[in-house]
């Protein structure tokens, strides 16, 4: 459950002494969708475009940073490629190279098969 469903459930119940206006506005509230999380980030987009450069590199956090930099035309860290990798992680599009120091990460097939192109990685 959801920090937004928790508070919905317990407020509902007070909505019965509430003034109208404040019932009107929670029903909006209560009704608004919630936006879905992209499947692949900005960054997780430009960190796999750089990957597809050398599908068969094992990129360092700090490689990744240098690539992504190259590519997006702004400095990228590698603390920041790093961190923009744990949901490619999760999702299967790269895994981590096991016992690697510092720590590599390969492109899976899942990654190589993304269309970078489909988000403007140029701005």
């Amino acid at each position: 459950m959801t920090n937004r469903e928790v508070f919905i459930n317990y407020v509902e119940p007070m909505m019965d002494q509430a003034p109208e206006e404040a019932v009107k506005y929670f029903e909006t509230i209560k009704n608004k969708k919630e936006k879905e999380a992209p499947e692949i980030t900005e960054l997780g987009y430009r960190i796999l475009a750089a990957m597809q450069t050398d599908p068969e590199c094992e990129f360092t956090a700090k490689m990744l940073g240098e690539a992504v930099s190259a590519i997006a035309g702004f400095e990228v860290t590698g603390r920041t490629a790093s961190g923009g990798t744990r949901k490619l992680i999760t999702k299967g599009y790269i895994t981590k190279v096991e016992g690697s120091t510092p720590p590599a990460y390969v492109l899976t097939e899942l990654g190589a098969a993304v269309d970078t192109t489909q988000m403007s990685i140029e701005e």
